[in-house]
């Protein structure tokens, strides 16, 4: 896995916004050139992964901040809305964790731990209904924030798509 220590932290976009501000704008629909987001820059972002509504972004300290659409609980934290979550906030579930990579799926997000451990918040949706965590499960709160995929083995890396 790559080594963040050094570099910028200075995240950039480019592309559409329709969907409430996935690229951390707010009152802008479309990026048609690179633009420096600079309210994120407190948070020292090293790398980003996106979902089909929602954003996460890995700092330079380990930790995931994610924002826009909580749906099924991608964000990987408590929200009052899960439709429009614009602010960028920590994810929970993780506090104590180290993160190196993060991934989005459709409607749901992993995060890989310096120890090979994964962590995965929501529940993965595709045209055949829910897969793995079920909203029905009596721990419906419990999947809204990051909680541990148990397993022996070490994960050596993650990858997310809208399908898989």
């Amino acid at each position: 896995l790559p080594n963040y220590d050094s570099g910028s932290t200075k995240l950039s976009v480019i592309g559409s916004n329709d969907c409430g501000g996935q690229l951390g704008l707010v009152n802008v629909d479309e990026v048609k050139f690179p633009k420096h987001v600079e309210y994120l820059d407190k948070f020292r972002i090293v790398y980003i992964s996106v979902g089909s509504l929602h954003a996460a972004a890995l700092t330079r300290d380990g930790k995931v901040v994610t924002w826009v659409c909580n749906n099924h609980g991608a964000l990987g934290r408590i929200t009052e809305n899960e439709d429009d979550e614009r602010e960028p906030f920590y994810a929970q579930g993780i506090d104590n964790v180290t993160i190196v990579k993060v991934a989005c799926g459709g409607n749901i997000t992993l995060a890989l731990s310096k120890d090979g451990q994964l962590y995965i918040s929501s529940t993965f949706k595709d045209e055949n209904g829910v897969l793995g965590f079920s909203a029905k499960n009596k721990d419906k709160l419990k999947q809204k924030i990051f909680i541990k995929y148990d397993t022996k083995s070490k994960i050596a890396d993650i990858a997310a798509g809208e399908n898989h």
